[in-house]
C-alpha cells in the first residue's frame, strides 16, 4: 500500500516502527541501517499535514515523533562527522520540540568541532536553561 493510499493513522503507526527499528539498529551500531529507517519513519511522517492530526488527537504525539526522527538522524550523522548535517538535523528537531536538549547538546557539539564556538556556547546555555543541573551540558 503506498503512503498516498494510507490513512493518517497507518502512516503515523508505519512512522513510529521504522523510528522503533531505527534505535534498535543504532544501539547494535548498525548506523547506515538506522539511518534508512530514520529517513523513512520521516517520509511517513511529512506526508502528514498537521492540520489533520488536531481532529484525531495526534498532534502533539507526530510532533514528538518527528522532532525524534530528525535527533536520531543526527545522532548518526555525528557518528559519522557529518557536522553540517548534524546542525540541520537538530535543528529541524528543535522547530518540533523546542525544549529538546538532546538537540541542543549535539547541535552544540557539531557547531564545537567546526569551530564555530560562540554557537556551541549558545546551544549548551540553551539546553543548561531548560536542565540547568544536566551535567554533561555543564562540562561542554
Amino acid at each position: 500500500k503506498s503512503s498516498y493510499e494510507m490513512t493518517i493513522e497507518e502512516k503515523y503507526d508505519r512512522a513510529l516502527h521504522h523510528k522503533t527499528l531505527g534505535t534498535k539498529f543504532f544501539q547494535r551500531g548498525d548506523i547506515p541501517a538506522a539511518f534508512k529507517k530514520y529517513s523513512l519513519a520521516l517520509k511517513y511522517l511529512i506526508c502528514i499535514h498537521p492540520e489533520a492530526l488536531i481532529s484525531i488527537k495526534l498532534l502533539k504525539d507526530y510532533q514528538k515523533l518527528r522532532s525524534l526522527c530528525y535527533l536520531n538522524l543526527a545522532a548518526c550523522q555525528l557518528k559519522y562527522e557529518n557536522f553540517d548535517h548534524v546542525i540541520a538535523n537538530c535543528s529541524k528537531s528543535l522547530e518540533y520540540d523546542q525544549y529538546n536538549v538532546k538537540a541542543f547538546y549535539r547541535r552544540g557539539t557539531a557547531n564545537y568541532k567546526l569551530g564555530k564556538l560562540e554557537q556551541a556556547k549558545n546551544d549548551f546555555n540553551s539546553g543548561l536553561k531548560i536542565q540547568p543541573n544536566n551535567s554533561t551540558l555543564k562540562q561542554a
